[in-house]
């Protein structure tokens, strides 16, 4: 065990044992060193390492406060580590935000389509994505919850396709706003019938189609690159519209591109929320659209939004441009490289083979033999009958490995 390793478990059994409560201040870098007979680098990554586990907590020219007296629960699946969250940061951007609040005034377009400098901001974010697009395509929104709300409303009497299973609440809002719909299977490993699917393109039925192009919620997948050319030839081909939902576009490892990168036609509707990168509670979205859609769609989301979160807005702005956002991606890419690593050799070592494993997103039929040893490992699946817009859904289970800490 590494010195600051067991600095942090000295320091860790002090806080459980209760000699060190909640909300008391710890001894200083320089005490600490002379206490353990350690150096300050050595002090600073233990303190570090529990400042991760979420055991202390930092406070700007002040030092580190005991956070709680408990070891950590496991988290459920999809629940948030707040440990990884880049909470100093973001406070700092949104106190500077909140110090110019009175000069946060936006104009008539800015109102529609979002504020400028964010929109600014980000179109270089969206060039790696593989999103090449001009400014006046780009419309911020509170999530991606409000675009796909707002596009669900552009239908004009046709029908939406919805890839099955797919994101929960896209089913939910179909359900809700009373849209004609049909469905079309997306496979275990993540491809479509291509020709299933211009069979429908071709009824001349429908005039969206939603579909999670690159890791795909909650199958984990993601469409080859030969499928994505041919889906999009097909949309031109048959003048549909494609809504791309790449919710989890900073995680893509390699040159794997959007649907959106072979768009010539302006077929293709991008949507992509930061919440899968930041928190959930980041209600910013971006929408980029083609340009006969523009006004339209900017129109409908001010009679809903007339501007979406200002100071949030702001504050995303200047965590961008003061360069955390791209410091934060990339430690939680790497994070995420490495639990996938961690999962693939836990289902070796385990003997597992049912199901198909996509970066730490297990996908399988349960059978007695997979239940019993989630039961005496004491983890939980998930069904994802809530993903499938009919009652009648396959029996498919999925377990995020991410969220074993174990792992």
């Amino acid at each position: 065990m590494y010195q600051y390793q067991q600095l942090a478990q000295a320091l860790k059994s002090e806080i459980l044992s209760g000699t060190l409560q909640k909300g008391d201040k710890l001894p200083s870098i320089r005490e600490l060193a002379a206490r353990y007979g350690v150096n300050k680098d050595t002090v600073q990554r233990a303190l570090r390492s529990l400042k991760d586990e979420s055991f202390i907590y930092a406070v700007e020219k002040s030092g580190f406060y005991v956070l709680k007296n408990s070891e950590p629960k496991p988290l459920k699946e999809f629940e948030e580590d707040y440990s990884q969250l880049p909470i100093e940061d973001l406070r700092i951007c949104f106190n500077q935000s909140l110090a110019s609040a009175h000069d946060l005034k936006l104009t008539k377009k800015e109102q529609a389509s979002g504020m400028d400098e964010l929109i600014q901001a980000l179109m270089p974010i969206l060039e790696e994505y593989g999103v090449y697009a001009s400014k006046e395509q780009l419309v911020i929104t509170t999530g991606t919850q409000q675009a796909l709300y707002i596009l669900l409303q552009l239908i004009q009497g046709k029908k939406v396709l919805l890839e099955q299973p797919t994101y929960a609440r896209m089913n939910e809002l179909v359900k809700h706003l009373n849209i004609s719909y049909e469905t079309i299977d997306r496979r275990i490993d993540g491809e479509i019938d291509l020709n299933r699917l211009e069979e429908l393109f071709s009824s001349g039925k429908f005039s969206l189609f939603y579909t999670i192009s690159r890791f795909h919620n909650p199958l984990g997948g993601s469409y080859s690159e030969a499928t994505k050319k041919k889906i999009v030839e097909l949309a031109r081909r048959y003048s549909v519209y494609i809504i791309e939902d790449d919710y989890m576009a900073d995680f893509v490892e390699g040159n794997a591109t959007p649907l959106h990168y072979y768009d010539m036609d302006g077929r293709v509707i991008y949507v992509k929320s930061f919440s899968s990168i930041l928190f959930s509670a980041l209600k910013i979205g971006i929408v980029v659209l083609p340009k006969e859609l523009v006004e339209t769609f900017s129109m409908r989301k001010q009679w809903m939004d007339y501007d979406s979160n200002v100071m949030m807005q702001k504050t995303f702005t200047l965590f961008i441009e003061n360069g955390m956002f791209e410091k934060h991606r990339k430690e939680m890419v790497g994070k995420y490289i490495e639990k996938s690593k961690r999962a693939k050799n836990w289902m070796i070592s385990l003997g597992i083979h049912e199901g198909v494993l996509h970066g730490t997103q297990w996908v399988f039929k349960k059978n007695p033999i997979i239940e019993e040893r989630l039961q005496t490992m004491k983890l939980k699946s998930k069904r994802l009958d809530d993903y499938f817009i009919s009652k009648n859904a396959p029996s498919l289970e999925r377990l995020d490995l991410t969220k074993i800490r174990e792992i």
